[in-house]
């Protein structure tokens, strides 16, 4: 004679397959979330880009009248259209000094969703619920820290050709050989510990 399943079988299979439901489902989460942020990121560092585009042409960071992902043309030719955040459709936080006319310095910032992710962190002095952001080269990102170190100059037509160049790869958190020749991104340094800035920190990110 056949043997059916216990009432304790079944309930103990559903329950095995409920927490794999649920398991998964979570990880469906993180993976949308982490897409987000990912968007959010790279809307960024593209603001951050057309800002300092449009400071080489004015002299200055454009005022807040223009800082508006709807329409979002604003920032032409510098950014074909102002991003807006994946989830709000809001436009990001623009933190600027108090000459509006013609800023000298900002902070564009946002809210990631993923509160694991290493580069999160409290910025709630400028908005609420900020922890993620990028910032014109001559201030810091952070409230109270102490300012950005100079990058090195460009070299002059006479400088040695033997000059070596390091510069901070985020991914890794060091800081790496770029040989003599300096390399395109705005922070670099001539010591081997890149003047002991901190890798780890995005707004010193040189890609390869």
């Amino acid at each position: 004679m056949k043997r059916g399943f216990t009432l304790i079988e079944i309930l103990v299979v559903v329950a095995i397959l409920a927490i794999l439901i649920i398991m998964g489902l979570n990880s469906l989460h993180n993976q949308i979330n982490k897409a987000r942020d990912a968007d959010r990121k790279g809307d960024l560092q593209r603001i951050q880009i057309a800002f300092e585009d449009y400071y080489n042409d004015h002299n200055c960071y454009p005022p807040e009248a223009l800082f508006d992902c709807n329409p979002g043309t604003g920032l032409k030719p510098y950014l074909e259209k102002i991003p807006c955040d994946p989830i709000t459709k809001l436009p990001y936080h623009y933190v600027h000094d108090p000459d509006y006319t013609c800023g000298k310095n900002f902070r564009v910032l946002t809210h990631l969703d993923n509160s694991a992710d290493p580069i999160a962190t409290d910025l709630s002095t400028y908005c609420a619920g900020c922890n993620y952001g990028v910032s014109s080269t001559n201030v810091n990102l952070f409230p109270g820290a102490s300012p950005l170190p100079s990058a090195s100059p460009l070299p002059s037509p006479s400088a040695s050709p033997a000059t070596l160049y390091y510069a901070c790869n985020f991914s890794e958190h060091l800081c790496t050989f770029r040989g003599t020749i300096p390399p395109d991104c705005a922070f670099y340094w001539t010591s081997v510990n890149c003047n002991g800035v901190n890798c780890s920190q995005l707004q010193y990110d040189c890609p390869q």
